[in-house]
Formats: structure tokens, C-alpha cells, sequence
């Protein structure tokens, strides 16, 4: 390795050499050579090159020393500008070193200060500890005392939890029992006011027949089969039983007992399936076989409801019409009513949702309307709270003057179970609304005596289809009744005539 650096040296000394263009070398070179061919002596000759080759490298080596100086000097000036920039930034560092120190002693001092009030906590916080402590220590005790007490209430809360569910089924019972006791009595109330009459109207027959029969003298015994119909009814009989006042008082007293309470609001309708169930018939209907007087005949029809169970309800053979209007309460009791009757039974239903009393009456074109049609007015329920009984009043007026000439029935607001007690208020306004249409001579239905939770919707304010059919059942048969006890009547004249 060294032989080939000292080769590459050697060569390298020769190219300087041979490069060696020097003025004063030229020059004594040029006299070197006359001087050895005068003297002819290679030595002078050798002499000569080796010194100018060695003046050669050392005017190199020379030449080298300058640029390398020359660039030493450059970094000199570069490094004294470096040097003032430098001094200028140890300036501006010291300048933020004396900041920082400033700001650092002031943070120790207020860290010194934090630090002092930490401790005051902390000692503070520690005794807070330690009482925590003692009232836990304390309050342990309390706290077992308080969960033997609260497993004693659980104990007897079970123990309540399965007295009340008694008491629901007695509720649920006493419920039943009050409903058929309470449709019993009305319909008492009907049969006696019914037979009161019946009896009145035979005695003004005993007297004028008297002349005629004298065998006639036991008033029970002329209480016939086909008198008893006057009061063997399930529907409404537009008669006064009780005054306004009276049956006012009845629903206030009924509200304020304790024995009696709000049967239609939601809490107190038994919830098991078999109470429901039982109330789903609604009142007996007392009205049944098949009758036949002179002029009518009353049968039974089977339907099937809309839990495809058969069902059974009486209509007239001969064809008759019946015409509804009414709020969205009427919806679909057409298509219902003509699955429930035949042919010969034609049935209008006109639908009016969300309207009120009014509107519905002034809807009613009685030009369309043949004389035999039943009219049945459904409608009131969106009157409630927003419509003073003045003006239902004067609409009522309007309908009486409008179907003069008609049979007009007025079905009441059906019950709401939507907020608690509001059926209060229903039935305070059916009284209102009753009384006005018996001064009139206008049969009323009364949806509260056969309508239950269980014909109501999910929104507990209209009807569900079982609901509706049981309206439209009540509808119907109550005309067929209707028109059989007309005819019935007007039989007893002739034959009083004969």
C-alpha cells in the first residue's frame, strides 16, 4: 500500500514538474542547456532539473498555502460577522434569561404561597377525614338499622301488593255486580214508569168500556201479554223520570260519595280477561222471541260481529229507512249496519269527523229524505268544553223545525275514557240535552247505558268496530221496537173503535 502511495506521488511531482512554466525557470533552462552542450557534462544538466523540480513543488506547495490562506481569511471576516450576530443573540438570550429568572422568581414565590395554603387544606381536609370517618363509623350503624327496616317494609309492602290484588277482584266483582244491579234498576225504572202508564191508559179504557163490558172489573186483570210490551224494553223511552234537577244531583252525589265513584274512568275498569269479558254483553236486552202483531212482525236476525261470533238482533220483516248523520263516530256504521240487516232495510249514513252539533244538523237535507225515514243524530262529542248549551240549544231548535215532519231520534255523547272524570261532564250534558228533547217529544239514546272501556279505542274517545256494532245493533233494534209498539197502539184504537 505505501509503495503504490509513493508511486502515485512520484508521478504526480513529475506533471507539476512537467507543468512548471515559470518565466525565470524558462530562461535559466534555456542557459542550462547551452552551458552543457559547451561543457558537455550531463551533470549540470541533472543538477539543474532536480533543483527546478524542487522549485517547482515549493512554488506548488506555496501557491497552495495562498488560496488555502486566502480562504482562511474569507472564513475569518465570515466568522467575525458570525461573531457580532452571535453576541447580538447572546444579548437577546441573556435579555430573556433575566426575563425568565424574573418571571420564575415570581411564580416561585406565588407557588411558595399555594404551596402554604395546600398545606392549611390539606390539614384541613385530613380532620375533615378523620370526622368523616367518626359519622361513618356512625352512621353505620344507622344505615343496618335502616335496611333491616327497609326489608321489614318490603316484607309487608309484598304482603300489601297481595292484599290489594284481592281487593282488584273484589273491585272487579263488586264492579260486575253494580253494573247489572244499576241496569236492572233502570230498567225497573222503565218497566214501572212503562206499566204506570199502560195502567193509566187502561183505566181511560175501563171507563169507556165499561157501557160495553160489565164484566171487565179487575184492573190487574186487564194488564194483557201485549200490553206488557210498553215496558219491556232495552232501549231509552223518552219519558221524564226524574226531574233536571234530580238526576243533576244524582251525578254530583254519585261523584262525591265514597261508595259510589266515576265508573267510566279508565282506573277502576277491570283489567283481567274475564271481567272484561262479562262487560263486553252490556245490558240485558229484555226484548226477546219473535212477536207478530196486525201489521208488523218483529224477528230475529244473525249476524256475525267482527270477532266472527254469531250474534242475534231483532228487526222488522216489512222495509223501512233510517237515515244517520253524526260526527266521525258514524264512520263505517253503514258498511256495519248492512252485514247486520237485510234488503229490505235501506240505512244513509253520512259522516261528518271532527264537526260539531251544528254542523252536522245543517248538513241534513230533508229533501232527500223520504217521510217514513228514521233520522238519528250522532253527534256533540266535539261540542264538549267548547260549545255553550245555549247554542246546542238553538241547534237542537234547528233540527226540530228541520224534520218537523220526520221521526227524529237523538243518539247522546257516548262516554270518553281519554282523562279522568270527564264522563262526568258527558253525563251532566246528556242530562241537559235529554230533558230538551223530551219537551219536544224526541226519544234520546243513551250510549253510557250499553257502551263500555271495552267498545272504546286505543285513544279512548271513539269507537272500536265492536263498539260500533253494538251501537248500530242499538240503533236498529230500537226502531224495529219502535215501530212495533206504534202499530200496536194504533191496533188498540181500532179495536177500542170496533
Amino acid at each position: 500500500m505505501s509503495n503504490r502511495r509513493g508511486r502515485s506521488q512520484v508521478r504526480r511531482n513529475k506533471e507539476i514538474f512537467v507543468n512548471f512554466n515559470d518565466e525565470e525557470y524558462i530562461r535559466l533552462k534555456h542557459e542550462n542547456q547551452k552551458l552543457a552542450t559547451k561543457y558537455k557534462d550531463e551533470k549540470i544538466t541533472n543538477t539543474f532539473s532536480e533543483a527546478c523540480e524542487k522549485w517547482a513543488l515549493e512554488q506548488e506547495q506555496a501557491m497552495t498555502l495562498t488560496k488555502e490562506k486566502d480562504i482562511l481569511v474569507q472564513k475569518h471576516i465570515s466568522m467575525e460577522d458570525e461573531k457580532i450576530e452571535l453576541n447580538k443573540k447572546v444579548k437577546v438570550l441573556e435579555t430573556r434569561i433575566n426575563d425568565l429568572l424574573a418571571e420564575y422568581n415570581e411564580q416561585r414565590i406565588s407557588t411558595d404561597k399555594e404551596a402554604a395554603d395546600n398545606d392549611i387544606r390539606i390539614k384541613s381536609l385530613i380532620k375533615s377525614l378523620k370526622d368523616m370517618k367518626i359519622r361513618e363509623t356512625e352512621n353505620h350503624g344507622h344505615i343496618e338499622k335502616l335496611e333491616k327496616e327497609r326489608n321489614e317494609l318490603k316484607t309487608s309492602n309484598s304482603s300489601h301488593k297481595e292484599n290489594v290484588k284481592q281487593l282488584k277482584l273484589e273491585l272487579e266483582d263488586n264492579y260486575e255486580q253494580f253494573s247489572i244491579l244499576y241496569q236492572e234498576r233502570d230498567q225497573l225504572k222503565f218497566s214501572i214508569s212503562a206499566l204506570e202508564r199502560t195502567v193509566e191508559m187502561l183505566k181511560r179504557d175501563l171507563k169507556d168500556n165499561t157501557a160495553i163490558d160489565l164484566s171487565i172489573v179487575d184492573l190487574d186483570n186487564t194488564v194483557t201479554q201485549h200490553s206488557l210490551l210498553q215496558f219491556t224494553k232495552s232501549f231509552t223511552i223518552s219519558h221524564n223520570d226524574k226531574t233536571f234537577q234530580q238526576e243533576i244531583d244524582e251525578i254530583e252525589h254519585n261523584n262525591a260519595g265514597g261508595n259510589i265513584k266515576d265508573l267510566t274512568t279508565v282506573s277502576i275498569i277491570p283489567q283481567t280477561s274475564a271481567s272484561n269479558n262479562r262487560l263486553k254483553s252490556g245490558p240485558k236486552n229484555t226484548f226477546s222471541g219473535s212477536r207478530s202483531t196486525k201489521n208488523a212482525t218483529v224477528t230475529h236476525k244473525k249476524y256475525t260481529d267482527n270477532a266472527n261470533n254469531q250474534k242475534t238482533m231483532n228487526v222488522p220483516e216489512t222495509g223501512y229507512n233510517i237515515a244517520i248523520f253524526g260526527d266521525s263516530h258514524c264512520r263505517e256504521l253503514g258498511k256495519i249496519a248492512k252485514k247486520m240487516t237485510d234488503d229490505n232495510i235501506s240505512i244513509t249514513c253520512v259522516t261528518h269527523p271532527g264537526k260539531k252539533l251544528d254542523h252536522v244538523i245543517d248538513s241534513i237535507n230533508t229533501s232527500k229524505l223520504k217521510p217514513s225515514t228514521k233520522v238519528y243524530l250522532i253527534a256533540g262529542t266535539n261540542d264538549l268544553f267548547s260549545t255553550k248549551f245555549e247554542d246546542i240549544k238553538a241547534s237542537l231548535d234547528k233540527l226540530f223545525k228541520k224534520c218537523k215532519e220526520l221521526n227524529v231520534s237523538l243518539v247522546l255523547i257516548p262516554p270518553r275514557y281519554d282523562q279522568p272524570g270527564i264522563n262526568t261532564h258527558v253525563r251532566k250534558l246528556n242530562v241537559k240535552i235529554k230533558h230538551y228533547c223530551i219537551e219536544h217529544n224526541v226519544q234520546c239514546i243513551d250510549p253510557g247505558n250499553f257502551l263500555n272501556f271495552s267498545h272504546m279505542s286505543k285513544d279512548g274517545v271513539h269507537l272500536n268496530p265492536n263498539g260500533k256494532t253494538k251501537l248500530i245493533s242499538k240503533i236498529i233494534a230500537t226502531d224495529a221496537e219502535a215501530q212495533v209498539e206504534n202499530r200496536e197502539k194504533n191496533t188498540n184504537k181500532t179495536n177500542r173503535r170496533e
